[in-house]
């Protein structure tokens, strides 16, 4: 039984410590300027949106470096200066001992946070943000922070040199931080880094997944950082077998959190699992939304959905791309392994944007005023979906879209015979002859006409020879006299 009043004594004792000298303050004032620098960077006046996105892609590379500066001393110092020994001899269990150290050095971090917070006054003073994403993307950043400091105070355990305990959490933080970002796209590896999970956050979804998840992180190297300070306890000529024990334990309790988290990603489809914080709901997906996805699953049929998106979108197109990855993610999750989202991050020439307009997804042109210029861009938001019965094509998406329902749309037609619709266009000079579009010369197949019946139904092309397969023959004219004749009764 865990004693409170010996864990608080050990947790004063070290913020304390923390704080009698620069090195707490000096903290504090680098986290904020650099979460104030990243948040209002150059992007952030050019999207024009008083949110944290900014300082969403850049904290997890802040806090590679910042977590581990606070966590280097709590057991290196301790060792160097040989109060370690002072400590362990106070009438304490070692996981009182842990947790007072650990719970310190998340109240340092705390305190970081809360004063970072202080950047949201600019914040409402030059819009009007979404409280609710804003709760939940510091509620991320929090879990995000809370998971990092355990990995640090491991590093810290496994030296008495601060400076080399601050490159082992470097280097033992960037596995998490960076995996997601060097394996984008990689269903299997993808969900293994924290930007996987923080990205729900900060979008305004509190999700059920993230928080096991980094609460995992939390018990795995909290449970390494128990064995490390357990050694002392261990006789000479114990060291093999108690690192086998150890190492059993270990593995059980790894395995144990795994299948915790396979089990709450796999099994949890009820919405109330991803609760939406942002004011409008935007992301609460629809009841026949998730009766849809439902009904994929039960056919199990296979849906995979390429969303084509421009990397830099213009102020117009933020809040629909932000709707749109939010809208996806909800889809991806609910549609679990029925329903595939692939992402695609377009720009401009390259290899994606070729792929987007062979399968009829075009560029939206958009000027903008950006440092006082007129800037044309285009633009490539866009839907391609594709399925065991047919595929279809969401050419544009813009700020009067409605996403949530287009998707479902698209998700049905493609898995469900009652959505078979087919329309068959006669192959003629008209629509199949080349088209100028913008000065372009471009395939039939871009024409407008074409393209907005192609997202609603299955297309086909007919030749003339083969009408007659498809229209049937005229019947012949019948003599109005001997129709009277045959209306009347005998």
């Amino acid at each position: 039984m865990f004693r409170l009043h010996v864990i608080s004594a050990i947790f004063w004792r070290n913020v304390s410590q923390y704080f009698s000298s620069i090195l707490g303050y000096l903290f504090i004032v680098v986290f904020v300027t650099l979460c104030a620098l990243a948040t209002f960077s150059p992007q952030f006046f050019s999207n024009n949106v008083a949110t944290l996105d900014q300082l969403t892609e850049w904290l997890p590379t802040l806090l590679l470096f910042l977590t581990p500066a606070i966590t280097m001393t709590a057991w290196a110092d301790e060792r160097r200066q040989g109060t370690d020994s002072l400590l362990f001899t106070l009438p304490a269990s070692d996981v009182e001992i842990l947790l007072g150290k650990y719970l310190s050095v998340a109240a340092v971090y705390s305190i970081a946070l809360l004063f970072s917070m202080t950047q949201l006054i600019a914040l409402s003073n030059l819009g009007q943000p979404d409280w609710g994403i804003i709760f939940s993307t510091y509620l991320g950043y929090w879990l995000v922070g809370l998971a990092l400091l355990a990995i640090g105070m491991f590093a810290s355990s496994l030296t008495d040199s601060p400076s080399v305990a601050f490159v082992l959490g470097v280097v033992f933080c960037f596995v998490p931080v960076l995996i997601g970002r060097y394996f984008r796209g990689n269903m299997l590896l993808e969900p293994l880094g924290i930007e996987w999970y923080l990205r729900d956050f900060s979008v305004g979804l509190i999700t059920i997944s993230g928080i096991v998840y980094f609460v995992s992180l939390m018990v795995v190297f909290l449970y390494l950082n128990l064995v490390m300070i357990s050694r002392r306890h261990w006789r000479s000529n114990q060291g093999p077998r108690m690192w086998t024990r150890y190492g059993v334990r270990f593995v059980s309790l790894a395995v144990a959190l795994v299948s915790v988290n396979y089990i709450v990603n796999a099994n949890s489809t009820n919405a109330l699992t991803r609760i939406d914080a942002t004011a409008e709901h935007s992301f609460s997906l629809d009841p026949m939304t998730l009766e849809t996805l439902r009904q994929v699953s039960e056919a199990d049929r296979k849906v995979t959905i390429q969303a084509f998106i421009s990397e830099d979108v213009p102020r117009n197109f933020v809040e629909t791309k932000q709707r749109l990855l939010g809208t996806l993610r909800q889809i991806d999750y609910f549609g679990k392994q029925n329903v595939e989202v692939q992402i695609e991050s377009v720009k401009p020439f390259s290899e994606a944007a070729a792929s987007a307009e062979r399968l009829g997804i075009l560029p939206q042109n958009d000027r903008s005023e950006i440092g006082g210029k007129s800037i044309d861009q285009d633009v490539y938001m866009g839907l391609y979906v594709s399925g065991s019965l047919d595929d279809v094509t969401i050419p544009q998406l813009n700020s009067k879209s409605a996403i949530e329902y287009e998707l479902t749309r698209a998700v049905a037609a493609t898995s469900q015979d009652k959505w078979q619709i087919k329309v068959g266009i006669l192959n003629t000079d008209q629509y199949f002859g080349n088209i100028e579009i913008n000065g372009r010369t471009n395939p039939w197949t871009y024409d407008k006409t074409y393209r907005s019946l192609k997202s609603v139904f299955g297309v086909s092309t007919i030749n003339q020879d083969d009408l007659g397969l498809y229209v049937a023959e005229p019947s012949p004219p019948v003599d109005p006299a001997q129709a009277t004749t045959e209306a009347i009764p005998e």
